[in-house]
């Protein structure tokens, strides 16, 4: 992913550096798919200030995210990756064969034009970026994301800290309760999503006095610190 650096016009902006992000869509979120979403400003019911310094920002909406996907054996295909203000991942938008759009968390690699589904069932060939499979039938050493750790439930661990864990588990005795995970994937019965998780904020640098000491950088792709 590009870095974008900025001009040291400010003393902060010296050591600024953000995720360029290109591949974006520009266009607004699907209507049918976000939800409003509240602040209070830090106020209660009287309008009185229970919890200072609490306010003001850009309005946002929720974007309705599909954590089950339990649309089986049916192909979607990514029509946009697009941002969501309330993650540190992007999401994608996809649409399934018989016209319904659903918003799925975007997984590192994941792009427009892409074919994903999920299924019960995989051959050598299904294990690509964003499908989903149980856990008993993806391969070891295989990066996952989004893991349901109860069947039916949903994604309770879609941290990487939180997956690595879980792959660790799955290498060393692959427990038959877990769940599916979306590949990257996890659990005999719980599912997995194939594919690593994608932070945006993985390579920024925040600028300020102490930046060239105690921020990290990545370095033909190893984290040193400066």
């Amino acid at each position: 992913m590009p870095i974008h650096s900025f001009r040291p016009l400010t003393p902060s902006g010296r050591f600024t550096q953000l995720n360029k992000q290109p591949t974006l869509s520009k266009k607004r979120p699907q209507k049918a798919l976000t939800e409003s979403k509240h602040k209070s400003g830090g106020r209660n019911v009287y309008g009185r200030v229970t919890s200072r310094h609490r306010g003001g920002g850009h309005k946002q909406l929720y974007r309705i995210i599909d954590f089950k996907r339990d649309v089986l054996d049916m192909p979607a295909k990514v029509q946009a990756i697009e941002y969501d203000p309330g993650r540190s991942a992007n999401i994608a938008l996809v649409a399934y064969t018989d016209g319904v759009k659903k918003y799925i968390i975007a997984p590192k690699g994941l792009k427009a034009g892409d074919t994903i589904f999920a299924s019960n069932k995989a051959t050598t060939n299904d294990f690509n970026v964003g499908n989903s499979f149980p856990l008993s039938i993806i391969p070891p050493s295989t990066l996952v994301h989004c893991v349901e750790l109860v069947p039916g439930r949903g994604v309770e661990a879609s941290a990487q800290k939180a997956v690595a864990g879980l792959q660790h588990l799955v290498e060393w005795a692959a427990p038959p309760a877990l769940g599916r995970l979306d590949i990257l994937g996890l659990g005999a019965r719980r599912s997995e999503r194939i594919g690593a998780g994608a932070a945006i904020f993985d390579q920024r640098r925040l600028g300020g006095a102490m930046a060239p000491a105690n921020q990290a950088t990545l370095v033909d792709g190893v984290q040193r610190v400066n």
